[in-house]
């Protein structure tokens, strides 16, 4: 089973968000997560971990269908 969750905390002092989240596409997830937060993609820190293959959708601009 695999969670679609994340983790995130904001660094006040240095204006940076530090984020922890599993996708496939890490700097669409990035700029998506800036855009709708109002922030600069640079103040964003993503780290990922180990995605599984194409058949588990993770990224959050893509809808799958099936034929």
């Amino acid at each position: 089973m695999e969670p679609r969750a994340c983790s995130a905390i904001w660094d006040d002092k240095a204006q940076k968000l530090t984020m922890w989240g599993d996708t496939q596409t890490p700097h669409t997830m990035r700029n998506q997560i800036a855009e709708r937060l109002q922030l600069k993609p640079e103040q964003i820190h993503l780290m990922t971990g180990r995605v599984a293959g194409d058949s588990a959708p993770r990224c959050p601009c893509i809808r799958k269908t099936r034929s």
